[in-house]
Formats: C-alpha cells, structure tokens, sequence
C-alpha cells in the first residue's frame, strides 16, 4: 500500500486477517497476537491490527461496529444484538470462544474463514467426520432425497456449521448444521441432529417449489401446530415421513429444545425412543 506521503509499504496478515508484520522503508515491523488479541510483548502493532480493526488508544477497546471489545477479557461490553440464535453461548463471547477458528469482526455474526476449509482445523474436521456420518444414517433410510434434490439444483444451496441450533436462512440461501445439537420435542421424544438437515433442507426445497407469492402465502397463513402453513407443509412433505423410514419420532407441533447428543445420528440416551418396522422393509 501507499502511505499519505508517497512512502510504500508492504503488509502480511494471516488467516484471520489480523496485520503480523509491515516491511517499509525502515524494515520490518512485527505485530505477535494473544488468542483474543491482546498485543504481545515485543510487539508492534499497526493501526488496523487484530482481525483488522481499530483500537482506542484511550479507552484501550477495539471497535468492531456493533460492539465494542475488551481484548484482554476476551469479551464484548455489551449483549449480542443477535444473542437469540446463539442461545448456548454468553451475549458477550467472541467468536464462540474459539478466537484460533471464528472471527467476529462486526460484533454480531461469526465468520468461519476460507482457511478453514482449504486447511480444515480440528475443529471443522470433526464437524464434517459428522456431517458424513448423518449422510450416511439418512442414505440407510433412504431418507435423503430432499438433500439429493438441493444437490441437484442448478440453485446453490450452502452448509455451514454453527455452534447453536441447526436453522435455515433464507437470505443467505444457507443451512447452518449443528452436528451435536438434535431436537428434544413437546412430548419428550428426541430426534437426531440428522433429522435436523432435513427439515431445514426442507425449508430450502419448499423455497424452490414456490413462487415468492406463493411462499408469502404461506408464511402469513397460521397454523394451531406448526405455526404457519409454511412450516407445517415442511413437516408433512420433508421430515415426517424421513422420521418415519428413520424410526424416530413424529414432531406433534412445532414446539422443542435443543439438546446435545452423542452423535450426528445419535439421540439423547437419557430419552425415550420410538421404534418403527425395520428400516430394510420400507421402501424409498
């Protein structure tokens, strides 16, 4: 880049984007990151430095935007604006407590880095060795075909992990799979994770079925159980009936809990389990 006064200097960031060293005309300058980025020893930083963002020299904050950031508590002064889809996490945590992975740089959403795909961590390889079992436990039911067809689509459709409860989100076209996380229903029952691609997959393909009309329709028409006619349709074409060739639990509304599981097909061993007839008499 090029300072105001003509001088140029070359800066190299790493997979988080936070500045780690500057060459310029006096040589090199180094800029060394606690995990939530307080400057270590020895260290200097530059004026973006951690993740890119600023840092007031008075009160010693990071602005992030939305929030401001104490880098050494390691957390945010004030409540996620969004905190009700991280409802497992504290309103002030950043990036899910795992700072090494997950960037926070508005204060609000977490960003899983391109990094983390191309040199998967721990942590990603963990979530994807759960994703292929739940494909795997859904093909043993024949009970994929909704994932199948998203596959198929010449429209994209994304998954991507998320540390709270498996959701869809329709402006980002975007399922965001909770490996750990399966459903505790009304009734006590518990479904698993896998169960939980489905119908947020479900989501998805009803999305593509219907016209923008269409889908306004039926979100703005409510329903006793299932809170509207987009949902229930969502229930009864797409996770119903994989439940059903699943063994496992019918939802009775739309109501429930996440809770954690030991697995991306397992249930919560604590739970009552439905049987059905053997998954090899059903047919796809």
């Amino acid at each position: 880049m090029t300072r105001p006064d003509g001088a140029k200097e070359y800066r190299f960031f790493d997979h988080l984007g936070s500045s780690r060293a500057v060459l310029g005309i006096n040589g090199f300058t180094y800029s060394d990151y606690a995990p939530f980025g307080g400057l270590l020893a020895g260290g200097t930083e530059s004026r973006k430095g951690f993740i890119g963002k600023e840092k007031d020299r008075e009160s010693d904050l990071r602005n992030h935007g939305v929030r401001l950031f104490d880098d050494e508590a390691g957390r945010f002064l004030s409540i996620d604006p969004l905190w009700e889809k991280y409802k497992l996490l504290t309103p002030y945590q950043y990036g899910a407590n795992n700072p090494l992975m997950i960037s926070d740089p508005d204060g609000m959403k977490l960003w899983l880095h391109k990094d983390d795909v191309k040199n998967p961590s721990p942590a990603f390889r963990k979530w994807y060795k759960e994703f292929k079992k739940a494909i795997k436990y859904l093909n043993s039911g024949k009970a994929s075909g909704v994932l199948a067809r998203l596959h198929k689509s010449k429209d994209v459709t994304y998954i991507r992990p998320t540390f709270s409860e498996t959701r869809y989100e329709a402006d980002k076209k975007t399922i965001y799979w909770s490996a750990e996380y399966g459903l505790r229903l009304s009734n006590g029952y518990t479904q698993t994770p896998a169960l939980g691609l489905i119908h947020e997959g479900g989501h998805r393909a009803l999305e593509l079925e219907k016209t923008p009309e269409q889908m306004k329709e039926l979100l703005e028409k409510s329903d006793n159980k299932f809170e509207n006619k987009e949902e229930q349709q969502v229930y009864e074409k797409y996770e119903n009936p994989a439940a059903v060739k699943l063994g496992e639990p019918l939802a009775p509304d739309h109501g429930g809990q996440i809770e954690e599981t030991d697995g991306s097909d397992q249930r919560n061993p604590d739970m009552p389990v439905v049987t059905t007839v053997p998954l090899e008499t059903l047919n796809d």
